[in-house]
């Protein structure tokens, strides 16, 4: 017996049935935000990822959320890097439509 939670993604579903949402909700991570002068600031974030899901899926792994963002939360990300980590996730649950949402505090100092 297997200690390892079940991959069901690359199974054939039969139904033709899509998924129009499937992701995670609410997951804390640390992200490495690059402020304007280059500088990088950690800040603690809230993260959401979604994806559809092609009918021929039967669903996906979680997991393949987690992993995508752990790589893109060590990255300094600006807001043009949004869109890699986007297509990084459809590519990796193969899907065709994703989103990604992270609410933080970001603290700057005024002059």
């Amino acid at each position: 017996m297997s200690n390892f939670l079940k991959d069901i993604q690359n199974q054939e579903d039969k139904r033709g049935i899509d998924i129009q949402k499937v992701g995670i909700n609410n997951v804390d991570v640390p992200l490495l935000i690059q402020k304007k002068n280059s500088d990088n600031q950690i800040v603690s974030a809230k993260a959401k990822m979604c994806v559809d899901l092609p009918a021929k899926y039967k669903g996906t792994h979680m997991s393949r959320f987690i992993k995508v963002l752990n790589n893109w939360s060590q990255i300094g990300i600006k807001g043009i890097d949004i869109k890699g980590c986007l297509e990084d996730l459809t590519q990796t649950l193969h899907s065709t439509n994703a989103s990604v949402k992270f609410n933080f505090k970001y603290y700057m100092e005024k002059q």
